[in-house]
């Protein structure tokens, strides 16, 4: 757990599933609608580590470890994405009760998310997708992760990490510091289930159809993962969504939440919050 979290309030809840009780991780803060927030693959809750202090001063906010990820427990390598989905909501039923929810997430988590609001209809309030996943398998990608090996050494693992960091998750790689590196790290350190399985699969935007809730999807014009283009991505989008508001964040990553958190949580407030959705 990263010590920013460390006066917040965390914990486990238990679900069920088919092998047995599954502990899913959570960091909940501040008071007022649940506005939980559903981090990226390989990542934790992390991802939201400039976003959730911001966002507390107006909902409570409750961001848990994926299942697979961070401090939770592990699950079927073989999951689709209902099952996942499934687990997901009941992990949110057992955080928040049936209470109406403001929901969000990030790339794998934008998919789960977006699932999550299919199938909860309108307790679900409003629906965040950062440059979510779920546009099938990433052809044309302009970069390429290198792999850590042990045997490359303190040193060379370092310079792995950074250089994967700043080609995935970065637009301006001049912001890179020891601090973002080292929560890229520990996460991909920390991650066991591999979710492109779910991930690389054409399932957004039949999914996104089926959503009741206002919905709105935020992207980095810097975004090295998307492919074939952004312009292409939220057409898409808008055909199964039309009313869906689409907000381009110039010069930012992947990991906008983070490169430009003042930004993001500025949309967030503004969407979610009681004028908003």
């Amino acid at each position: 757990m990263n010590a920013d979290f460390a006066r917040l309030d965390t914990g486990f809840v238990e679900i069920d599933e088919p092998a047995g009780a599954l502990r899913v991780a959570y960091v909940r803060h501040g008071k007022g609608t649940p506005l939980v927030l559903l981090h990226g693959g390989s990542g934790s809750r992390n991802h939201w580590i400039r976003n959730i202090e911001p966002l507390s001063r107006h909902f409570e906010v409750i961001a848990p470890d994926l299942p697979g990820f961070g401090d939770s427990g592990d699950v079927d390598p073989e999951i689709d994405l209902e099952g996942y989905r499934s687990l997901m909501h009941a992990a949110i039923d057992k955080l928040i009760g049936k209470a109406p929810f403001q929901l969000a997430g990030f790339s794998y988590g934008g998919l789960i998310s977006c699932a999550v609001a299919a199938a909860a209809g309108r307790r679900v309030l409003g629906l965040t997708m950062l440059a979510p996943g779920g546009f099938g398998k990433p052809v044309g990608r302009t970069f390429t992760l290198l792999k850590p090996r042990k045997e490359l050494g303190e040193e060379g693992l370092w310079q792995v990490y950074w250089e994967n960091c700043g080609n995935m998750m970065f637009h301006d790689q001049g912001l890179l510091d020891e601090v973002s590196v080292g929560l890229y790290r520990d996460d991909i350190e920390r991650a066991r289930f591999r979710n492109w399985g779910i991930s690389w699969k054409d399932s957004l935007v039949p999914t996104l159809a089926k959503v009741a809730a206002p919905a709105q999807m935020i992207y980095g014009t810097g975004d090295r993962t998307v492919t074939p283009s952004v312009m292409y991505r939220t057409a898409r989008c808008h055909g199964a969504k039309p009313e869906m508001r689409i907000h381009i964040v110039r010069d930012v990553g992947h990991w906008s939440s983070y490169e430009a958190a003042d930004e993001v949580n500025e949309i967030l407030i503004n969407f979610h919050g009681p004028a908003g959705a």
